[in-house]
């Protein structure tokens, strides 16, 4: 039978263990939806995206904005850029992962397989855009810049 000291060996043992767990779980699974708007998704449409996709660029190929998530519901020339809650079927996540050969985003190269990974997640969480984001940029109501 065990002892009050042995319990507590094995309570500690199972602490130990759950935390060695938890700290090798991918962190983005515990963070807030607006900390990873914030700390992924807004840097990768910013630094690989908005040259050619927002309301300031004068280009926006293919008739695509993705500075609001207005501009990615309504999409462009090849419709909705994104499903809410299904990755799997949003023309975002399609053209990063370039496995289409007639839609591959961005076009000089593909995206990290985390940024692919942050930017699905992001869309099967709910495509979450604060009201205000998080920037010390100028601020343009419902853009992110």
């Amino acid at each position: 039978m065990p002892n009050s000291s042995t319990k507590k060996l094995s309570t500690f043992a199972k602490c130990l263990l759950l935390c060695l767990i938890l700290t090798t779980c991918n962190s983005d699974l515990f963070a807030s939806d607006a900390e990873l708007f914030n700390t992924k998704i807004k840097p990768i449409l910013q630094q690989k995206c908005f040259s050619c996709h927002s309301h300031e660029s004068k280009k926006n190929k293919g008739g695509l904005v993705l500075d609001s998530l207005g501009g990615m519901l309504e999409g462009g020339d090849s419709g909705s850029a994104i499903i809410v809650g299904k990755p799997e079927k949003s023309k975002l996540v399609e053209a990063i992962s370039h496995t289409n050969p007639d839609l591959k985003m961005p076009p000089k190269g593909k995206l990290s397989d985390q940024e692919i990974i942050d930017l699905s997640t992001w869309i099967k969480k709910g495509a979450f855009w604060p009201a205000n984001p998080d920037n010390s940029a100028k601020r343009i109501p419902g853009k992110i810049t």
